[in-house]
Formats: C-alpha cells, sequence, structure tokens
C-alpha cells in the first residue's frame, strides 16, 4: 500500500495529503471502500 491512515472511530480515520494537510474521511466512500487492504491493531502491552 502506498497511503495509510489511523482509524479514529465510528467508520472515520484520518490521514494525510500532500495537498490538503490531515484530513479525517468516511471509510463508506466508495473510493476508500474499494480500496481498504485491512487493519492491524497495535499491542502496547510489549515485553
Amino acid at each position: 500500500p502506498g497511503h495509510v491512515g489511523i482509524y479514529i472511530g465510528e467508520n472515520l480515520f484520518a490521514h494525510a495529503s500532500r495537498k490538503q494537510g490531515v484530513i479525517i474521511s468516511s471509510m463508506e466512500t466508495e473510493y476508500y471502500f474499494k480500496r481498504y487492504v485491512g487493519a492491524k491493531r497495535l499491542d502496547l502491552n510489549l515485553k
């Protein structure tokens, strides 16, 4: 993938654009719905 975002809840995610800066977008828009690859939850309890 050439672009990443951070899921912020309620089907919204934050991502950045060189032209527009930080953007909040819906996962339900056709553009992102077709291009979504997957997600991973980070383990913050690393030992």
